[in-house]
């Protein structure tokens, strides 16, 4: 009865954590149809590529607030929705250890990590076929060692 006990606010704990880090922005609002296409079609780009993300998250994540936490290490990937104003919402999180397996990375770091791509505001939304703006799905995701970002994709 104890080990049940402890599997059910295992997993009360994880869903709340989970509940906390999938963020909603109340005044985010999909355009148009509400339809949103996926990240690759049509193409959703940011000014200066995919190097302007990469050093975004260079200069400002800091490192040293995680290398002597736990469970800092895994693979964070942060969903979210670029509406065809060029406004980011809808964010979802996901981690994983550096195995694939689905674990919890550090909540601070996840919080902070999305945080960050708040800040991402310089979005070029992608057109449909008639050349109307419209709303893509986004993600990125972090492979964290020890605190440190070693890889972000997609590239």
């Amino acid at each position: 009865m104890n080990m049940r006990l402890n599997k059910v606010i295992f997993f009360i704990i994880i869903l709340l954590s989970n509940r906390l880090l999938s963020q909603e922005n109340k005044d985010f609002i999909l355009c148009d149809d509400k339809n949103t296409y996926p990240y690759y079609h049509p193409k959703l780009r940011y000014e200066g590529g995919f190097w302007e993300i990469k050093n975004h998250f260079k200069s400002k994540f800091n490192e040293n607030k995680y290398h002597n936490v736990e469970n800092n290490s895994g693979i964070v990937t942060i969903q979210f929705v670029v509406n065809c104003k060029g406004e980011i919402g809808k964010y979802e999180t996901q981690s994983c250890d550096l195995n694939y397996y689905e674990t919890e990375v550090n909540e601070d770091l996840v919080f902070d990590l999305l945080n960050l791509i708040k800040e991402l505001n310089q979005w070029i939304v992608g057109k449909d076929e008639n050349g109307t703006e419209v709303n893509s799905h986004a993600f990125l995701s972090f492979r964290i060692e020890n605190g440190k970002i070693t890889e972000i994709l997609p590239k």
